[in-house]
């Protein structure tokens, strides 16, 4: 496989990998590296690798962006290791959040060597056969709040965040901050104009009673989700860098990570769990942390999470895997129920 295509197959993408791993470790044996596992993704190819260097063991995690335009390919892991060498997501406070330590680059610039975190996605830690605790778990939640505070404290720009979250919606995994508006989104599925006028006055005023610290201008990390943050024995890891950090208002990272807890409730596999999966309990964990002293209200989680799942929307496109699929479905389902208590309480 040349560097300018893409792996048709599993064995194909590992072959490339290994013959080329040898320029960042001196001495590496090929018939040393061996598959933990391969993930093939909506967005990326990813490989986890265990490989040999003289006498010790290194584990390894490969991932190749996709797209049709090799430079785009580039631009997706020259704009990740950027992203790693920005102060304002390495100042966090107290070092409660940790990030991937990335090795380079291999095939001609599009694949990213990064160093494996051995621990268990936050996610995963909640249900079946976890060997985690929920207090570890809880605290994870916390460190995650911390941290978030911190981050955007540190890239705060003065003045509001106009033309921003909630009124205008960034998807997660974009690479260049663009930006539509909500009552396009809300248009795509279907909801009528009255009900997006109402729904969106509603918004206007929930988003002035929030707390002062979540109203400003700030750099947001975007795809900040329960499934991207690794428990270990080190501490808590985000393990997906963004491309870029997109300058939106702080709730545009908040409600992320809220949806996420829900949807996380939501699998069918975590419903024997609901006792330990408690969704609310979860997220006030998780907003004490960020906020430091009144809370913002129910209502306004609740509306302020709208635009939050409508972004999820914009990054599954058009997929048509089984998953995308279904959990898109969950999503309008969500969206809806939303707007229809918006209704009843205005007809109230």
């Amino acid at each position: 496989m040349k560097a300018t295509q893409h792996p048709e197959s599993p064995g194909e993408f590992l072959r490339s990998v290994s013959s080329e791993l040898g320029a960042l470790f001196p001495g590496l044996e090929t018939g040393t590296v061996r598959m933990l596992s391969v993930r093939d993704n909506r967005h990326s190819w990813t490989l986890e690798l265990s490989l040999r260097v003289g006498n010790a063991t290194t584990e390894l995690v490969i991932k190749r962006p996709k797209s049709t335009n090799i430079a785009d390919v580039r631009a997706t892991v020259a704009g990740v290791i950027r992203t790693s060498n920005s102060s304002a997501l390495r100042g966090g406070e107290g070092g409660f959040v940790r990030f991937p330590e990335i090795v380079g680059v291999i095939l001609e610039n599009t694949a990213l060597v990064m160093r494996r975190i051995d621990g268990t996605r936050l996610d995963e830690a909640f249900g079946i056969g976890s060997k985690i605790d929920e207090k570890r778990c809880i605290e994870s939640l916390r460190n995650l709040g911390k941290w978030l505070r911190s981050f955007h404290e540190a890239s705060t720009l003065p003045g509001g965040a106009r033309r921003a979250f909630p009124f205008q919606i960034r998807p997660y995994q974009d690479s260049d901050c663009t930006a539509v508006p909500i009552e396009r989104c809300l248009e795509r599925m279907g909801i009528n104009v009255r009900a997006i006028e109402l729904f969106l006055r509603t918004l206007e005023r929930v988003s002035e009673a929030v707390p002062k610290e979540s109203k400003r201008l700030t750099q947001t990390f975007g795809d900040f989700r329960v499934w991207n943050v690794i428990i270990s024995a080190e501490g808590d890891y985000l393990s997906d860098l963004p491309v870029v950090l997109c300058w939106d208002n702080p709730w545009r990272d908040i409600s992320a990570m809220i949806t996420s807890i829900e949807y996380m409730a939501a699998r069918p596999r975590n419903l024997a769990f609901r006792k330990r999966i408690q969704p609310e309990r979860l997220t006030q964990h998780f907003l004490s942390s960020y906020f430091d002293e009144s809370l913002p209200s129910a209502e306004s989680v609740d509306l302020l999470n709208v635009p939050a799942m409508l972004a999820s929307i914009e990054d599954l496109g058009h997929s048509k895997r089984i998953q995308d699929l279904a959990a898109k479905l969950w999503i309008e389902r969500r969206v809806r129920s939303v707007l229809t208590r918006v209704g009843r309480r205005s007809a109230q």
